[in-house]
């Protein structure tokens, strides 16, 4: 059987958040990405790739290499949401050793009816946060800078 392994070259050593949208919310999710940057972490996302095979394989390796995970959803589907929140549960099948270090579901005006089987203690949801909360994305960071 073959083993699926990524790992982060030995000398990299860069904080990552990779930041998890929908094209539709592409527009909104500027001010947290310059927000995070500005902490001196890494901002990666799997959005602008061409194929599908690409996407997947580029979303598995974010999940699998990033400190933390922020998923911003207000205009794209439930379902859509819901198949992210299940890959967070899959990231040791990506090869992910470790958990993740912060993960939130950011929601700037929706309430979802998330079920609990999708949602690990470690998950932070900020629902009704606004397009841009300093304070859900300061404990968010907080929790990768220690």
């Amino acid at each position: 059987m073959e083993t699926f392994s990524i790992e982060k070259p030995e000398n990299d050593n860069q904080k990552r958040v990779y930041l998890i949208y929908d094209k539709l919310d592409e527009d909104k999710v500027s001010k947290i990405s310059e927000y995070i940057n500005n902490k001196g972490i890494k901002v990666v996302t799997s959005i602008a790739q061409e194929n599908k095979v690409e996407l997947i394989d580029k979303h598995r390796t974010n999940l699998v290499l990033s400190d933390g995970v922020l998923i911003f959803h207000k205009s794209g589907h439930e379902q859509w949401v819901k198949s992210k929140l299940k890959d967070l549960i899959k990231t040791p099948g990506f090869g992910r050793t470790t958990p993740i270090t912060s993960q939130v579901l950011y929601l700037p005006d929706s309430k979802l009816t998330i079920d609990k089987k999708l949602v690990s203690n470690q998950l932070v949801i900020a629902e009704n946060a606004g397009e841009f909360n300093e304070s859900v994305l300061a404990s968010f960071v907080e929790k990768i800078n220690n």
